[in-house]
């Protein structure tokens, strides 16, 4: 009777980590190279070959992450809501400058558009490690 209790115990085990893996695949939906290092909130992020999707598209609340697909580094960006697709727009990446830093400000998608820094408290945030004389710019990156 032990031996099953274990055996199941294990089974139960081994399922639910085959079932966590298999949520946190990436439902890539785009590609992207950045040429610059650049962080995502408090994390340094490397330049590279970017994928851009969902982990959990199929779940109710997905997450949009970005992977380096050189290092295999991921980042979970934050639960959005997902809107009707729109192709009409371009996917894009948006990073504010400053000097030689750049940060992520917002991730727009056909079907999603999160903006990570969305009051000017926050980007002056970035702006202040710059010293004085140095000015904030948008660069944008497209996805395809």
């Amino acid at each position: 009777m032990r031996n099953k209790i274990n055996l199941a115990a294990i089974a139960f085990i081994f399922l639910t980590a085959a079932a966590t893996t298999a949520s946190a695949q990436l439902d890539q939906r785009y590609r992207a190279e950045i040429p610059f290092d650049f962080s995502v909130g408090k994390q340094d992020m490397k330049a590279g070959q970017y994928a851009i999707g969902l982990y959990n598209s199929s779940s109710g609340i997905p997450v949009l992450g970005i992977t380096n697909r050189d290092t295999g580094e991921k980042r979970f960006l934050k639960a959005i809501t997902r809107t009707g697709d729109d192709h009409t727009y371009t996917a894009v990446l948006k990073f504010l400058r400053n000097g030689e830093h750049y940060e992520l400000a917002r991730v727009k998608g056909s079907d999603f558009d999160l903006k990570l820094k969305s009051t000017w408290s926050e980007v002056n945030q970035v702006v202040k490690g710059g010293g004085a004389g140095t000015a904030t710019e948008t660069v944008s990156i497209y996805l395809h």
